[in-house]
């Protein structure tokens, strides 16, 4: 260890050493961990050992940030905070000291002997034990009503005594049941006199370890300890409790004192301090040169420069801010974010940022890029943790390899590294550098088992968002209550669009604000429609910043064409009759697969098909190679084709950086259609690269079954969009589109129609009136409807979240896993893992390597290779109960049982097709091919 030697560390490990030698005979008595065939652990030592793990990460772990924020959310300086922390996390489990813990061993012959210590002492247990069996409290609930007690006792009001009782309750995750506490509490009184001894004296004991005495006074004279404050305290306990209990950190073998123990336990750790930034140059120029290595003659983007001056800003106020980044395709919007990230984060003392991304492609697409920033951005020496934040992580090489090599700057910066012990889904939020979905950000509002971690986790750092308009209506609800959360934390956030509508803009805002400025001073600057822009709010109000605009660099003409297929081939064939590149956005999976069937018949070997449909491994792989050869690097006779056709779904609309000559997309909302159109002549290119037939950009829009009287659109653009929305789109539907001026102008006006609903009626053709009304009903219906939902496992507002257990009201035991899919609105679907069977077993679909036995060991790289054979299942398959249950009973079956013991593979279920790619689940035909991935047929 490298503490002070008045650390509060060394401090708390000093008074602890001198207690456990003056506890008691028949207190050392009670267990903690029943262990192993090398012994049991005390639970004075358990509770000795979860206060100096709590010291040392209030020394060491826990950002300045996290400490403010703490310090204001309590009424206590950040002195105060952390005696309460390490005084609770060392009573966390003084529940352990009752009647229903300490004979938990008696159905287990090997451990009995601690309760036959216990009786062989004179602890009463047999009286109440009987009632025990009856009902078992589990030692959550026990702790927290112990504690309340004793509070009160030391002179606390009832409702603060609780709160203390509601941090230590929750240790396992999540609050008990309040129908229970009444329950528990009379079970404690059923305890005899020398128990009700022993609590008062492990409180009393710990309370002058911790020197709580002197908070306690303080606690009882500020504001109630309201939710907030209680979650970052439970998450913080949770981590002590979590290490403390690590049987490889901190042996049931106690050899040595406290400062020793401890020492030897965090060996065993990799956590990392928090982020130790290196100096930052004075101009924008020089940060963004050294932070992301450009060569000395890079030109900063004007919004990148305006970025660094607002972070500066910010850092020198010190207060919880919102920016919102508005800017086209290309300004370099996330190099920005992550400036402010750096520059507000040294200011304020952050733990580290947190990059989210719309899907697991984008953020992969986003890891590379952040992890060499944020070896960059430490300081020589430094090493910081990074942790890639979605289900598939491991599939990702350059992340599974960063757990044995670490990533260095070539800067004269630090390091990052995949810390061993926060990995997994629950703690690796708690990395210093995090780049995830937004799934896992959004996950902060979700009622779900150690939100707390999650809390802690974000409550420290920078949080950066981008493709914030990439999120529907049931989404953005889980935004909103997130961003409040963040606010009240007081975590400045990022987020980052090219085409936000301004009244989405306007809710995020008010949501994140709402908690730290009165809305009324915000409302008279509502008005800008500058672009490029960055919107700040902080308690000072709302600042807008408006960019010098780039150059037009595209001008390009749309037309809606005739959905035939017929019309598709004829206009691609003569598009491409002296090559080129063509981009297909179709808007299901069903349609691309049949554009490319009938557009590979014109053009063998010239089309290629992309969506999510196909299995992961050959996604990714497909979507590479597209990126190289339709990449800003390549050019024709120097790898970019020819001759090409692409065939996509919405995949291609984010996450490609692709360059195409000739965009032909379904219909679809206009930010969308504008987020496409990111994709045509996106990269300044030589003439020679784009034919002649293709020199000039186009636009055609297809989907379109009708286009008067009344719109009419393909089924599946009317499935997946807001129909208003859609009707929206084509009343403001431009003849050309000149990128950047026209993007701020057209979303906007589209959406203002949206937002006026019956109002707008008079501004779209007569013609359309009855449609028009008929769409604003549906969507109303939709937009209520995704609300209400969103709201089933949302957890309140942090002003409305008086106590902790507000947010797990929801959260009972059958309703948690159902919970963990919330935040995306979507039906509930499956995933399987791909496996070609053959007579000698099985192997992953299109692999050539030796078929691994059913019963057989999985080695680590053929499990690996196995879980990145995954493809996620239509919703149709199992939209149904029965299909439901009936799929799941296939796969189930056709998974190989040794899959249980492999943490790659375990929970994962299979489909195993023949060698042509045919498979059954349920009443569902499967077949898949390269060609074009998965098809489904239902049998009859």
């Amino acid at each position: 260890m490298t503490e002070h030697p008045e650390s509060l560390t060394n401090i708390i490990a000093s008074r602890a050493d001198m207690k456990l030698e003056n506890f008691s005979k028949d207190v050392r008595m009670l267990w903690a961990k029943s262990g192993d065939e090398m012994g049991s652990l005390s639970l004075v030592q358990h509770m000795a050992d979860s206060a100096v793990v709590a010291a040392w990460l209030w020394d060491t772990w826990v950002a300045d940030a996290l400490k403010c924020n703490l310090s204001r959310l309590t009424g206590l300086n950040s002195s105060e905070v952390g005696k309460l922390y390490v005084f609770l996390a060392s009573v966390h489990d003084i529940g352990k000291a009752t009647v229903d813990f300490q004979t938990l061993v008696l159905d287990r012959p090997q451990f009995s002997y601690l309760v036959d210590n216990l009786r062989e002492a004179g602890i009463e247990i047999d009286e109440l034990l009987p009632r025990v069996q009856e009902q078992r409290f589990v030692h959550g609930i026990l702790s927290g009503e112990i504690l309340r007690a004793w509070s009160k006792s030391r002179g606390l009001l009832s409702s603060r005594a609780a709160a203390l009782g509601d941090i230590v309750d929750a240790h396992h995750g999540r609050s008990s049941d309040p129908q229970l506490f009444k329950p528990a509490r009379q079970r404690l009184k059923r305890h005899s006199a020398q128990w009700h001894s022993f609590h008062q004296e492990l409180l009393d004991a710990f309370a002058d370890v911790a020197e709580v005495s002197d908070v306690l006074p303080k606690l009882a004279a500020v504001g109630p300890l309201t939710g907030p404050p209680q979650v970052l305290l439970a998450g913080l306990i949770v981590m002590a409790d979590w290490i403390a209990s690590n049987a490889d950190a901190f042996g049931y073998a106690v050899e040595a004192g406290l400062s020793i123990r401890l020492q030897q336990g965090i060996q065993s750790l990799d956590l990392t301090a928090p982020w130790r930034f290196r100096e930052l140059p004075e101009d924008a120029g020089g940060y963004f040169r050294e932070a992301f290595g450009w060569p000395q003659d890079f030109a900063v983007r004007p919004a990148q420069r305006a970025a660094a001056q607002v972070a500066h800003k910010i850092g020198a106020s010190q207060l919880p801010s919102i920016v919102v980044i508005e800017a086209p395709t290309g300004e370099g919007k996330t190099e920005a974010g992550l400036a402010i990230a750096e520059i507000v984060g040294k200011a304020i003392g952050a733990q580290g940022a947190f990059l989210a991304a719309p899907t697991m492609s984008t953020s992969n697409g986003l890891f590379d890029r952040a992890s060499a920033w944020a070896a960059n951005s430490s300081e020589d020496g430094a090493v910081a943790s990074l942790y890639l934040a979605h289900s598939k992580n491991r599939l990702l090489e350059n992340f599974d390899q960063l757990r044995f090599h670490g990533i260095e700057s070539e800067h004269g910066g630090g390091s990052v590294v995949a810390s061993q012990w926060l990995s997994g889904r629950k703690k690796g939020v708690l990395s210093n550098f995090v780049v995830g979905t937004i799934d896992q950000v959004l996950m902060m509002s979700l009622q779900m088992r150690h939100l707390m971690l999650r809390h802690v986790g974000l409550a420290g750092k920078v949080v950066i968002i981008d493709e914030a308009h990439a999120y529907d209506i049931y989404m953005s609800s889980y935004l909103q209550q997130t961003l409040r959360w963040l606010a009240r934390y007081g975590v400045t956030v990022i987020l980052m669009s090219a085409t936000l509508p301004p009244a989405q803009r306007k809710a995020l805002v008010d949501a994140y604000a709402g908690e730290v400025v009165e809305l009324g001073e915000m409302h008279e600057l509502e008005a800008s429609h500058g672009y490029p822009l960055i919107t700040v709010a902080n308690a000072n109000g709302m600042e807008f910043v408006e960019v010098e605009q780039r150059p037009v660099d595209l001008v390009a003409t749309i037309e809606v064409i005739d959905d035939s297929f017929e019309v598709l081939g004829k206009l691609v064939s003569e598009a491409v009759s002296d090559g080129g590149v063509i981009l297909i956005i179709c808007n299901t999976v069903k349609r691309a697969q049949d554009a490319f069937g009938f557009l590979n018949e014109l053009l063998p070997e010239a089309v290629e098909l992309h969506h999510a449909a196909f299995i992961a491994a050959e996604r990714a792989v497909r979507e590479e190679a597209l990126r190289r050869e339709l990449g800003p690097t390549s050019h024709r006779g120097a790898g970019r084709p020819e001759l090409k056709v692409v065939v996509a779904t919405q995949v291609a609309e984010q996450s490609l950086d692709i360059d195409a000559d000739l965009l032909i997309s379904d219909i679809a909302p206009m930010d969308s259609l504008i987020q496409r159109a990111g994709r045509l002549h996106r990269h300044q290119r030589p003439a020679s690269d784009r034919p002649g037939e293709l020199a000039d950009p186009r636009i055609l829009v297809r989907g379109v079954l009708r286009s008067a009287p009344v719109p009419e659109f393909d089924g599946g653009a009317a499935a997946i969009y807001d129909p208003l929305v859609l009707l929206a789109t084509f009343a403001r539907f431009p003849k050309s589109f000149a990128r950047p001026i026209d993007i701020e102008p057209l979303v906007r006006t589209t959406y203002e129609l949206v937002e006026r609903k019956e109002e707008a009626v008079d501004e779209v053709a007569l013609e359309w009136t009855d449609a028009w009304l008929a769409a604003v009903a549906k969507s109303e219906e939709k937009q209520q409807s995704a609300v209400s939902r969103s709201r089933t496992f949302q957890v309140p507002e942090p002003r409305r979240a008086g106590h902790i257990t507000d947010l797990f009201v929801m959260l009972s035991a059958d309703e948690e896993e159902k919970a963990n899919a919330q935040v995306r609105d979507a039906e509930s679907t499956v995933e399987v893992v791909v496996l070609e069977g053959t007579e000698y077993g099985y192997r992953a679909f299109g692999s050539d390597e030796t078929p691994i036995s059913d019963l057989g060991d999985v080695d680590y790289r053929s499990a690996k290779e196995l879980a990145a054979h995954s493809v996620r299942l239509p919703a149709r398959m199992t939209r149904r109960n029965s299909d439901f249950d009936a799929v799941i009973e296939d796969a189930v079956n056709q998974t190989p049982t040794a899959w249980m013991k492999h943490p790659l593979l375990k929970g994962l279920i299979a489909v195993q097709l023949d060698h042509a790619g045919e498979g059954k689940l349920g009443r569902f035909k499967l077949r898949y091919s390269q060609r074009l991935g998965l098809e489904v047929e239902a049998m009859t």
